[in-house]
């Protein structure tokens, strides 16, 4: 009973923090139209929209359509313009974290105002987690070839 209780608590807390964006009239403030990281954080809230949210599927058009225009017509920088291509295409939620890290890491690195300390942090990390899956690699595939040759070997006794 708590469980619900507390999802249905934060389903109004959640519909609530959306219409903050929303002006008296409704629809969604012009004034957020021109920040492409603002819109960029909308729209993958939105992703995460249920079928009885309506407000996230209004959300989701507002910030598609202004997200296309801001990239089409070149009000924001190129990486800019780049990232927002890409949530467009297929949202950060929908993708596998190691490409996800590999885009923003790239994209970071290009902002003006980048930590280079946070930078260094995150590319060493991204190395790390490529050699734990190369480490989680190479235990399967000796597994897979052991598994190999015990069924070959016993498919051979088999035969005979």
């Amino acid at each position: 009973m708590i469980y619900v209780y507390n999802k249905i608590l934060l389903f109004f807390f959640l519909t609530d923090i959306f219409q903050k964006f929303k002006g008296n009239d409704g629809n969604f403030k012009g004034c957020i139209s021109g920040d492409a990281k603002g819109l960029l954080a909308l729209y993958e809230a939105a992703q995460l929209r249920t079928t009885t949210e309506y407000i996230m599927e209004e959300a989701l058009s507002f910030t598609s359509s202004n997200l296309e225009l801001l990239a089409a017509d070149g009000r924001c920088p190129p990486h800019l313009s780049k990232h927002i291509r890409n949530a467009l295409g297929l949202s950060q939620h929908k993708q596998m974290e190691v490409l996800v890290a590999v885009e923003y890491i790239s994209f970071y690195e290009q902002e003006k105002d980048h930590d280079k300390i946070l930078l260094k942090f995150a590319k060493l990390n991204f190395k790390l987690m490529q050699l734990h899956y190369l480490e989680e690699l190479k235990v399967v595939t000796k597994y897979v070839m052991i598994s190999l040759i015990t069924s070959a070997a016993m498919a051979s006794h088999t035969v005979r």
